[in-house]
C-alpha cells in the first residue's frame, strides 16, 4: 500500500529522483499490447485520508514474435510503474508500483457460436493490484500507467508499431467526497470476430454503488513510444513517470474513426443505455476500438472509464455443413428413384458435434407431412409419387444450413434366373430369365460373369471356356428406369474328357528334374490332379516338378477330377527317357602346392566317361585324362574337371587348389670371425620368397643394439655400430616381418660370437 501524506515533504524528497528518469531510455521492446483498462474501488476512509484499490488490466499478444516484450512487473522485466498527478499540475505527485501482475490466458472464443476461430490467435491477460492512500481534494487524481507498442499488424490506426497505450483513472473532487468506485466492464470482449457475420456483445458494466452509466465509442489513449534514445521523456517505451493529462487520442486511418473503427457500411453501434454493442465486421484484420462508461450520480457526472481493445476479425469457416446420406448416395441436393421399397432410411452424413443445436427433417408428399428431429429418420413411401424432403441444421441461427432431397417411388421389379448345365461334360451354361417389373415389360437385360458382360439377351448362354467359381449376375431395368439385379454363385469346372495331352516326351540325363507341362490348356489348380510318374514316384497339382534319379524310359499316368467329383485319366507310354550320366572324380599330389612345390599330377577317378577336360583355373586347359601341371605363380585356384559320357551326359567337378607363397629361414647359433669354415658372418640362411618389411636386429647382454639391417642377405661380422670388434658372448637376434600373405611374424634366436 501506498500512503500519501505530508505532500509538500514528500514531493520534494522524490522530485530529483524522477526528474532525473524523465529521460531514462528502456530498452525493453514491446511490440504486444492490445488493450487494457484501469478501475478504482474505495476501500475506506479514515478522518480526510481514504484508500483506494486501484486495478488495472493490460491484454498482450502472445504469439511468439521477435522483440515481443512480456508484461512488466515479472521476474527478468522491467517495474510495472505508475504515476499520480493532482489537478493541473505537470509534476508527479507520487510513484505507484503495480507489482507482478495475476497472468492468465483468454480463450479465444468467437462471437458467433457456430463458426470455428482460425488457430494463431492468442491472448493473455495481466491484472495488476495495487492501494492508495490520498487525502480528500478539492482537485482530481489522475493515476497513470503508459506503455508503447502495439502491434504493427494493426490496421485503423496511423504508425500503430511506435504507439503505446495510457491506462489511467481520475478521481474527481466529487466521487472523492462520496465514496466513490469507478464502474467495471462486466465482460472482456471477444478476442477474435468473423468477417461479414453479425456481432452482438453485452459490453455492458457493473456498478456497486448504482450510479447510472452512459456507454459510446471513443479514441483510445496514445502513451509511450520507440524513442528509446530518451530525447523526448513521454516517447520512450515505457516513461518514468508516466506524462501527465491531457493525453492524445490514437489517429485512426482514413476511412476509419472513432465512430466506425471497423469500417464498412454496417459500422459498430453501442446502446447508450445498456451497453449492448452490434454491427457486421466486412474487412479482415486487426483493429483498435475504445468504448468509454461516463458515470452520473443525480445528474453529476463521476468517472469516466475507457476500455482500449483490440477486435481480430477472420475469415471464420462454418463449424455445420448439411449432407444427406440415403439409398447409397451423399449430397447436399439428392434425387433419388425408389423402386418398390415401403420405406427409405435417410441420415444426417456428419457428426453431431457441439456446433449442432438442432437438426429438424420435413418432407412432403402429396400435402401429408412426414417430420423428425433426430440424426436419422425412417420415411415412409408406401405411396407412389414424389417426395420432397429438407435436412435442416440450426434452423434459424447464423450458421444454419440445409439440404434437399427428393424421392420419386416407382413399382417394384425383381431380378431373378435359373440356369442348367452338364456339371462334369458341358462347356457351355444355359441361363433363363425369370425377372418381373409390377410397371410392366423389362426393356433390357444385362448379363455378367465375374462383372464382365457376356451377353444382353432375355436369356443367355455362357460359352466362355475359362473354369472357375462364378458371380453370375443379372440386371434388369423397367419402363420406368427401375433397376434391379441379383447375383448367384455358379461353379464351372469340366472335365476334359478323351482331350488330355502328352505332358512329357523329353530325354534328359541323370538325375534328370522336369517340370511337367498342363495336361489339358484349360485346367487350373481348382481342379484334383494326380501324376504317377512310373518309378514309383507320385505327385498332384496342374504342372508338378519331378526328379528322375536312375537312367531307364518311363510312362506316366495322369487323373484329373473337378470340383463335383467327375474324373478323366490319361496313360503316356515310354514318354520319359533318362540317359546315364558319367560321374566326375580325381585327386591330385602334392596335397598342399607352393611356390617350393608348383607342380600338380592329377589322378582321374571318374566313372562312366569317355572324354576329358580340365580348366586350371588360370586360362590354361587341357583334354588329358590325367594331365601333370605346373602353376606358373602362386595362389587360389579354381581347378574344374568335366567328364563326358559316350550318350553326351556330361557331369561336373570344382575343387579349390592354393598354391601357397612359402619362405625358409633359419639362424645359425654362432659366429666366429677369420675362421675359414663358412660361419665367419652372421645372418638368416634360406629363400626369402614374398617377405616384405624384413629387419634384423642384434643386442648384446645389456640390451645394446649393436647391429641392425633390412637386407636378408646382409650379415653382421661380429663388430658394433663403430666398427669396433666385440668381446666374447652369446648375442640376442631378433626378426621381424611380413609374410607373403600379410601375417606378421616375429623370431626370436641366440647367436654366441667367438673370438
Amino acid at each position: 500500500m501506498i500512503t500519501v501524506t505530508g505532500l509538500n515533504r514528500t514531493f520534494k524528497g522524490i522530485i530529483p529522483m524522477i526528474l532525473v528518469c524523465l529521460f531514462c531510455a528502456f530498452q525493453a521492446q514491446g511490440k504486444h499490447i492490445i488493450g487494457g483498462v484501469m478501475y478504482y474501488e474505495f476501500v475506506s476512509q479514515q478522518g480526510n485520508n481514504v484508500t483506494y484499490r486501484i486495478i488495472m488490466k493490460m491484454y498482450r499478444d502472445c504469439k511468439p514474435e521477435p522483440n515481443k516484450a512480456n508484461f512488466d512487473g515479472l521476474t527478468n522485466e522491467i517495474r510495472a510503474l505508475g504515476t499520480i498527478y493532482k489537478g493541473n499540475s505537470n509534476l508527479p505527485l507520487y510513484e505507484i508500483d503495480f507489482g507482478a501482475p495475476v497472468v492468465k490466458k483468454i480463450d479465444p472464443d468467437a462471437t458467433n457460436k457456430c463458426l470455428v476461430v482460425p488457430q494463431g490467435v492468442c491472448v493473455e491477460e495481466g491484472v495488476y493490484t495495487t492501494t492508495v492512500t490520498l487525502p480528500i481534494s478539492n482537485q482530481s487524481y489522475y493515476i497513470v500507467y503508459q506503455r508503447c507498442c502495439r502491434n504493427n499488424t494493426i490496421s485503423n490506426i496511423v504508425k500503430p508499431g511506435d504507439t503505446g497505450a495510457t491506462f489511467m483513472v481520475q478521481i474527481t473532487p466529487t466521487a472523492q467526497n462520496l465514496s466513490n468506485s469507478s464502474p467495471q466492464f462486466t465482460l472482456f470482449p471477444p478476442i477474435a470476430i468473423c468477417a461479414n457475420f453479425p456481432v452482438e456483445f453485452d459490453h455492458s458494466a457493473f456498478d456497486k454503488d448504482g450510479d447510472s452509466l452512459v456507454y459510446s465509442l471513443c479514441a483510445p489513449f496514445e502513451g509511450g513510444g520507440n524513442d528509446d534514445m530518451g530525447t523526448n521523456g513521454c516517447n520512450v517505451v515505457a516513461p518514468q513517470p508516466d506524462c501527465p493529462p491531457p493525453f492524445d487520442e490514437v489517429v485512426f486511418r482514413t476511412p476509419y474513426s472513432v465512430t466506425n473503427p471497423l469500417g464498412g457500411p454496417s459500422p459498430l453501434t453501442i446502446d447508450p443505455a445498456t451497453g449492448h454493442l452490434t454491427g457486421t465486421p466486412t474487412t479482415t484484420g486487426q483493429f483498435v476500438v475504445g468504448i468509454c462508461i461516463k458515470e452520473y450520480r443525480n445528474g453529476t457526472q463521476l468517472s469516466e472509464t475507457r476500455r482500449d481493445f483490440q477486435f481480430n476479425v477472420t475469415s471464420c469457416s462454418k463449424t455445420v455443413d448439411a449432407i444427406i446420406e440415403a439409398a447409397g448416395m451423399k449430397g447436399k441436393d439428392l434425387d433419388i428413384r425408389l423402386c418398390g421399397q415401403d420405406t427409405l432410411h435417410v441420415a444426417f452424413a456428419g457428426d453431431v458435434t457441439k456446433d449442432i443445436f438442432e437438426i429438424k427433417w420435413d418432407f412432403d408428399h402429396n400435402s401429408t407431412k412426414q417430420n423428425g428431429n433426430t440424426k436419422e429418420f425412417i420415411l415412409d413411401t408406401k405411396d407412389l409419387g414424389l417426395y420432397i424432403g429438407k435436412l435442416y441444421l440450426n434452423p434459424g441461427l447464423p450458421c444454419s444450413d440445409s439440404a434437399n432431397i427428393r424421392i420419386n417411388k416407382f413399382p417394384d421389379i425383381r431380378a431373378d434366373f435359373d440356369f442348367d448345365y452338364d456339371t462334369c461334360y458341358s462347356k457351355v451354361i444355359n441361363f433363363t430369365n425369370n425377372s418381373v417389373s409390377d410397371a410392366g415389360p423389362i426393356i433390357s437385360n444385362s448379363w455378367k460373369a465375374n462383372d464382365v458382360v457376356f451377353s444382353n439377351a432375355v436369356d443367355a448362354v455362357y460359352d466362355v471356356l475359362a473354369p472357375d467359381y462364378y458371380d453370375m449376375k443379372l440386371i434388369v431395368t423397367d419402363q420406368n428406369q427401375c433397376m434391379d439385379s441379383i447375383i448367384k454363385k455358379v461353379p464351372f469346372f469340366p472335365i476334359p474328357k478323351d482331350e488330355l495331352v502328352d505332358p512329357g516326351g523329353v530325354i534328359g540325363c541323370q538325375p534328370f528334374t522336369y517340370q511337367f507341362r498342363k495336361p489339358n490348356s484349360y485346367i487350373t489348380d481348382k481342379y484334383d490332379i494326380d501324376w504317377d510318374f512310373g518309378d514309383g514316384g507320385s505327385g498332384q497339382g496342374v504342372t508338378p516338378t519331378y526328379t528322375y534319379e536312375d537312367p531307364g524310359t518311363y510312362s506316366v499316368d495322369v487323373s484329373v477330377t473337378n470340383v463335383f467329383g467327375c474324373t478323366t485319366s490319361g496313360s503316356f507310354t515310354n514318354t520319359i527317357t533318362v540317359k546315364q550320366s558319367p560321374v566326375a572324380g580325381f585327386d591330385y599330389v602334392p596335397q598342399d602346392p607352393s611356390n617350393l612345390e608348383p607342380t600338380l599330377t592329377i589322378t582321374d577317378l571318374s566313372k562312366y566317361a569317355s572324354y576329358w577336360y580340365y580348366d586350371f583355373g588360370n586360362g590354361e586347359f587341357t583334354s588329358e585324362q590325367n594331365p601333370v601341371y605346373t602353376y606358373p605363380d602362386t595362389g587360389v585356384y579354381r581347378l574344374v574337371q568335366i567328364v563326358t559320357h559316350q550318350n553326351g551326359c556330361t557331369d561336373t567337378l570344382i575343387t579349390r587348389v592354393d598354391v601357397a607363397p612359402k619362405y625358409t629361414l633359419f639362424l645359425p647359433n654362432a659366429i666366429y670371425p677369420g675362421s675359414a669354415a663358412g660361419n665367419d658372418m652372421y645372418g638368416p640362411v634360406g629363400v626369402p620368397f614374398g617377405v616384405k618389411d624384413f629387419i634384423m636386429r642384434i643386442y648384446d647382454r645389456w640390451g645394446n643394439n649393436v647391429f641392425t639391417t633390412t637386407d636378408f642377405n646382409s650379415r653382421w661380422d661380429g663388430k658394433n655400430k663403430k666398427g669396433d670388434v666385440l668381446e666374447r658372448g652369446v648375442y640376442s637376434v631378433r626378426i621381424d616381418l611380413t609374410e607373403p600373405r600379410g601375417k606378421k611374424r616375429t623370431i626370436y634366436g641366440k647367436a654366441l660370437l667367438i673370438q
